[in-house]
């Protein structure tokens, strides 16, 4: 027996928490060399990169089991403002070397490479009494991804009695998942300026809108229509400028607005909203890819393969969702 291993719970070829805790705090936010010089520079502690890949990645994974078993929020929330968006991170596959012929892809794993871009789904939620959000992720299917939205909802205080305003960029998929998951507790609101730059495109195939000036203002009425729900005169306007049948549909601006906003006509409750204090727009959770996923999944050079991305993207909802602390003291219990 050796007192000192038992008493700092460290053994040979592992790393005590204190330690796992300063690599995995360095890895979430930079590269792999990187995190190894500043451990270095703040800590004059050594540790090789592999070792720090192997530590933040058993982190991780546990991160994400952590953030599947958060409790449902203390406080019941009245209304929750809720956002889902897609962000693409690079994904890098590798085929076995059992399922390719050439000797040299056999034996050079680089020629068995493919580089792809994938789908990040990212549904941010709070409290109208609250700023801070709470934010959750899937890397899955158009039905995980409904169920990630309703737990991140439930670990935010949602009850049977939380009106759930949603707002997002008019993807069929997306309001037919608050439909599924929330039923009569949920609303659906398209994002006022996906609409917005339509109708920007629209503006010179209708009178007035050929100028900068005209444009100008015609997108002003446009939008104080929208405001005031009065989307049945946009709509209307705009199915009497609609370009001929022959003309191509990526020539024709204004059919592609006219189809877009008479297809979402139930998402146009924009007076609703602002009545309500409710926002009209999906920035919040648009603009939590760079901090949450692009500042780190992003950085130049890095490809990622699907689960290692996944597991990354859970440890860092979890430090933006601010349970960074509680993660550490239940894993030293």
């Amino acid at each position: 027996m050796r007192a000192f291993k038992r008493l700092a719970n460290i053994g040979c070829h592992s790393c005590s928490l204190p330690l796992q805790r300063r690599i995995v705090d360095f890895y979430s936010e930079r590269s792999g060399r990187a995190s190894v010089a500043a451990l270095a520079e703040h800590y004059s502690i050594e540790v090789p990169l592999y070792i720090v890949t192997a530590v933040t990645g058993q982190v991780a994974k546990e991160a994400c089991e952590f953030n599947l078993e958060r409790p449902a929020g203390a406080v019941p929330a009245a209304v929750q403002v809720t956002e889902v968006d897609g962000s693409m991170v690079p994904i890098v596959e590798f085929k076995d070397a059992a399922d390719v012929s050439d000797p040299a892809e056999k034996a050079d794993k680089r020629k068995r490479r493919t580089c792809q871009w994938n789908e990040i789904r990212v549904c941010s939620t709070h409290d109208t009494k609250l700023a801070d959000a709470r934010y959750g992720i899937c890397f899955e299917g158009v039905l995980e991804t409904g169920l990630m939205m309703a737990m991140t909802c439930a670990q935010s205080g949602m009850d049977p009695t939380t009106h759930i305003h949603g707002v997002g960029d008019g993807a069929t998929w997306i309001a037919a998942q608050y439909e599924v998951q929330f039923g009569t507790q949920g609303s659906y609101l398209l994002d006022f300026y996906h609409g917005c730059e339509y109708l920007s495109e629209a503006a010179a195939g209708c009178p007035g809108g050929g100028t900068p000036a005209g444009k100008k203002s015609w997108m002003e009425k446009q939008k104080k229509r929208l405001k005031e729900n009065r989307y049945g005169e946009v709509i209307g306007e705009l199915e009497g400028n609609i370009e001929a049948p022959e003309v191509a549909d990526k020539e024709a601006p204004v059919r592609r607005c006219w189809r877009y906003l008479s297809n979402r006509k139930g998402q146009l409750d924009y007076k609703g909203a602002i009545d309500a204090e409710l926002p009209i727009g999906s920035g919040e959770v648009e603009s939590s890819h760079r901090h949450l996923l692009q500042q780190r999944l992003k950085i130049p050079g890095a490809w990622w393969k699907k689960e290692t991305a996944a597991d990354m993207a859970q440890l860092r909802v979890m430090r933006t969702n601010n349970e960074w602390e509680t993660f550490w003291q239940e894993k030293a219990a």
